[in-house]
């Protein structure tokens, strides 16, 4: 069909500038549409949905305030309807769609953007901490919105030096970062923890497949106990940040939901122990 040729006339001519052009006009278009009433090209959307994938090999690249205010403008409608009751669970519809040029943008693209730029992507943040609610039942997309803001809040860092320790103890870096007053600097900490918590369930899963990983404490160095994060991650549960709290809530979910005859005795107990209301709040909805 029409979309399937056209993904595969870009792909022949290889211009990641053009597959991007082609990728934003296909987005605007489509928001333009659906804001007139007018039936949306779903077919159009099909195309957006397949160039994205080349997010992550460089196949596509995509910038420019104009394109990031529309991936706003999706993220700003999925977070109205979330307001409604009406939460948009597909992975593959327009706010995962969204939520991925986003994370490609921020992670892929330039790391020195003209001022529009990081002012457009500035402006995602409100939808994204909306969409970030631990609660969601599409937990997935709710982990990238976490991840999308902690990384645009990251944008302008340079590398920090690293605490005492913290090169041999990602954990100890991920704490120190959480413990500056600089909301980039804290962001960076929880970019961090989510990394943790990514690592310590890869490391769990290709232990289940046989490949001789292994978690335990006292185990090859490049193991991760998940006990050392879990005491940094209860912590940031109880953040007064939003965009700390709903990142390790997610963070806790996936340590837990790797390991839970092991984390959730703890978590209860962390939960049963709290010192008050606001933290036994907290760690409940975690």
């Amino acid at each position: 069909d029409a979309p399937d040729a056209c993904e595969a006339t870009l792909k022949t001519l290889d211009d990641a500038a053009l597959s991007g052009a082609v990728f934003g006009s296909v987005l605007e278009d489509f928001l333009s549409r659906k804001r007139s009433g007018l039936e949306p090209d779903f077919e159009g959307l099909k195309l957006a949905a397949a160039l994205a994938e080349g997010l992550g090999t460089g196949s596509l690249v995509v910038s420019g305030a104009g394109l990031i205010r529309s991936l706003g403008a999706v993220l700003d409608d999925a977070a109205a309807a979330m307001g409604e009751g009406e939460e948009d669970v597909d992975a593959d519809g327009l706010e995962g769609l969204a939520l991925t040029a986003v994370l490609g943008i921020v992670e892929l693209g330039s790391t020195d953007r003209a001022y529009g730029d990081e002012a457009a992507l500035k402006a995602l943040l409100p939808s994204l901490e909306a969409l970030s609610a631990p609660v969601r039942r599409a937990t997935d997309m709710a982990a990238i919105a976490v991840e999308c803001r902690a990384k645009i809040l990251c944008r302008g860092l340079g590398d920090a030096p690293a605490a005492r320790g913290a090169e041999e103890d990602p954990v100890a870096a991920a704490k120190a970062a959480l413990e500056q007053s600089h909301p980039a600097e804290r962001a960076r900490g929880v970019v961090g923890l989510t990394k943790l918590a990514r690592r310590f369930v890869a490391d769990h899963d290709a232990r289940l497949k046989g490949r001789g990983l292994v978690v335990e404490v006292g185990a090859e160095p490049t193991a991760l106990d998940w006990r050392p994060l879990g005491a940094v991650l209860v912590e940031a549960v109880c953040d007064d940040e939003s965009y700390v709290f709903l990142a390790a809530a997610h963070a806790l979910a996936a340590v837990a939901d790797a390991v839970p005859a092991e984390v959730l005795p703890w978590l209860r107990e962390a939960f049963e122990t709290a010192a008050d209301e606001r933290r036994k709040l907290r760690l409940g909805e975690a």
